[in-house]
């Protein structure tokens, strides 16, 4: 069956798009409408594990056909991910959060809906009737949006193709969010200039491409970490170079979900791009020692390999500070 998202969406130049465009105008006609929710920006990507008032913050935008007048409300679950067995196992069953009315949702700069999705690590753990000791350093928290429109037609994880879902592309468009419970590293750890090269390779080869020098910056956090890589020469954008996030936990290194390894200059429904993730397992490391570590992840993740049929395939990168 289509994927409402993309039958509304279909032929959206995604690299054309600017923060003051609305990307709903630029629809075909004929096509189903539905709604999306758009990461706007992050305040606040991780929860630091020894402040249980701390505070994960997104900049969220919905839109729809008619500039938010579809939008009757947005749900927000929570689900806790234990990653660490060692203190006894928290259950992940999702639970309600919260609901965010329409009324309650202020007009941004471009004239539709926008919200700072926002919570304590404390209110999210009450939720789930989880106490703060059983949490571990590593372990998650996800948190999934879900649209109710006027009609009552819901679009949440699953309603988009790997150029809607995911990062670094004008939809930004998961509904998902893995939010890491991490200690605070030092700002000038893990940043510089570092040589990259394949420890693992993905199945099209290295998935960044031959080894070469990258600049590692600071992200939307203190843990963040920002990597920009040049896209694949096959890329309809000519290699224009794309940026990459991980999260420096207390003992791993976590490769965001939803980044694209190449952007196709049509979003549509037939766009064929292929999404990284991480892998089950996640690179180990010391936070006090950035010298050299690794980063794991795979290719064609949630099964968008690009239509290539590989289907969901690890690879691992090494990071050497130079």
């Amino acid at each position: 069956m289509k994927k409402l998202l993309l039958l509304f969406l279909g032929g959206l130049l995604c690299v054309q798009c600017s923060d003051d465009d609305k990307a709903i105008d630029q629809v075909f006609e004929g096509v189903t409408y539905g709604s999306f929710l758009r990461t706007v920006d992050f305040v606040q990507a991780d929860f630091n594990i020894d402040e249980p008032e701390s505070r994960f913050t997104a900049i969220v935008e919905q839109q729809d056909f008619e500039d938010g007048g579809l939008l009757k409300e947005i749900e927000v679950y929570a689900q806790y991910i234990d990653r660490d067995s060692g203190n006894g196992s928290i259950a992940d069953t999702e639970v309600f959060l919260d609901l965010i009315k329409k009324e309650d949702i202020d007009t941004g700069p471009v004239g539709l809906p926008r919200f700072n999705l926002d919570y304590s690590l404390n209110e999210v753990l009450q939720a789930l009737s989880v106490p703060v000791s059983a949490t571990s350093c590593g372990d998650q928290i996800v948190l999934r949006l879900l649209i109710r429109l006027q009609d009552d037609r819901t679009f949440t994880v699953g309603s988009g193709a790997s150029c809607i879902i995911a990062f670094e592309t004008y939809f930004s468009s998961p509904y998902r969010y893995a939010i890491p419970l991490v200690r605070p590293i030092a700002d000038d750890l893990f940043t510089g200039t570092y040589w990259y090269s394949s420890v693992k390779d993905g199945p099209f080869g290295p998935t960044f491409g031959p080894p070469h020098l990258v600049e590692i910056t600071a992200g939307p956090s203190q843990n963040v970490r920002k990597i920009q890589f040049p896209g694949p020469p096959e890329s309809p954008t000519n290699g224009r170079p794309r940026s990459f996030y991980f999260t420096v936990g207390c003992n791993e290194s976590f490769f965001w979900e939803n980044q694209l390894r190449k952007l196709n200059a049509n979003c549509s429904e037939l766009a064929n791009d292929i999404l990284l993730g991480p892998d089950v397992d996640y690179a180990p490391l010391s936070p006090l020692e950035d010298a050299v570590f690794e980063l794991w992840l795979v290719e064609g993740y949630l099964g968008f390999d690009g239509s290539t049929g590989v289907g969901t395939v690890p690879a691992r990168i090494r990071l050497d500070k130079q």
